[in-house]
């Protein structure tokens, strides 16, 4: 089964047309992806499901990750949710949440095990409590031992969010604040986002002109830890260097339409799930026509270069720059 996942995740990371030194960073975050990435993922299933606009019959399909958006969808109260993944450790680590969602006796015992996830007693919660109800190859992946021959259940005694590939890159990123002095308490203490700016220009930004920083930001390996590969580096970083990219945290979506054409189906997605919440329809076949009508409306719009309302993110409004009419378009629900 570890075979067929490697071979898996190398045929869907490694580029067939690339250079030799491409398809061996290719290989190498192959190898890398194939353990625990994410513990945990940080997007906001609020807005998925205002998109979505999750129906009793609805029907969700999403990549597993660290389940965490999985498992928030079925808060909707959806006909069923569908997760996927490549990597069979995300796999594994929603089956460990819903076996424990399902026979964990309450929710302290679930908060202690998942939000805590660094308690000595998790150890026998597994055994007693989880083990004996998980399917046979997630508890197999579990009980299975790490490279330092701690099994990885363990984890959950000594916290897992600092393990992983995005617990490593984490990890890394404090060691370097302590190197270049910035005291990242000072962001979460922020009381306000405009705050949150002034700390991030004054202590963080500075970092990105660090000649070290700017090289190591150069290399693809640097962004294994939040899961990026290397070809996804090449079109995030663009024609910038990517510490550029990093520190920019005001890219205005005019400019990050124009660099990423596959953004205009996302702009879309949020405008329709808007407009759903706004309408607020009960009966499914009005609420299909009204889609249908606002797509065609929007697509017309891109096509013949007219502005496009504001999306709303996190409270801003940023303007979308309308699409340059020499390329094709695909409109998507």
């Amino acid at each position: 089964m570890a075979t067929q996942a490697k071979r898996i995740i190398e045929d869907a990371v490694v580029r067939k047309d690339a250079g030799l030194g491409d398809k061996l960073l290719d290989k190498a975050f192959a190898l890398a992806f194939k353990g625990l990435v994410y513990a945990q993922i940080w997007e906001d299933p609020v807005v998925d499901m205002e998109g979505l606009a999750i129906q009793p019959d609805s029907r969700v399909m999403c990549i597993a990750s660290g389940s965490c958006n999985a498992l928030s969808y079925l808060t909707a109260n959806p006909a069923q949710v569908t997760a996927v993944d490549l990597n069979r450790a995300h796999v594994a680590l929603g089956r460990l949440k819903i076996t424990a969602i399902r026979h964990l006796p309450n929710y302290e015992r679930f908060h202690r095990f998942f939000a805590h996830a660094d308690h000595e007693e998790n150890a026998a919660v597994y055994t007693t409590m989880i083990a004996p109800h998980l399917d046979s190859e997630s508890r197999a992946y579990w009980e299975a031992r790490d490279i330092r021959g701690r099994r990885r259940i363990s984890y959950f005694t000594r916290g897992i969010y600092r393990k992983g590939l995005l617990g490593n890159f984490i990890g890394l990123a404090h060691v370097f604040a302590k190197v270049y002095k910035i005291d990242l308490g000072k962001l979460l203490a922020a009381e306000t986002l405009e705050e949150q700016r002034a700390i991030f220009e004054h202590e963080l930004a500075p970092a990105f002109e660090k000649k070290f920083i700017r090289w190591l930001t150069d290399q693809p390996a640097s962004l294994f830890g939040l899961g990026i590969p290397p070809a996804q580096f090449e079109h995030l970083a663009g024609d910038e260097r990517m510490a550029e990219v990093l520190r920019n945290t005001e890219t205005p979506a005019a400019d990050a339409i124009r660099r990423h054409p596959e953004l205009e189906g996302s702009y879309m997605q949020l405008q329709m799930g808007r407009a759903l919440a706004e309408q607020q329809f009960r009966d499914k076949a009005q609420r299909e026509q009204f889609v249908d009508h606002l797509r065609s409306h929007i697509a017309q719009r891109i096509e013949f270069g007219q502005p496009l309302d504001p999306v709303m993110l996190r409270g801003e409004e940023r303007t979308v720059a309308p699409r340059s009419q020499d390329r094709d378009f695909q409109p998507t629900r």
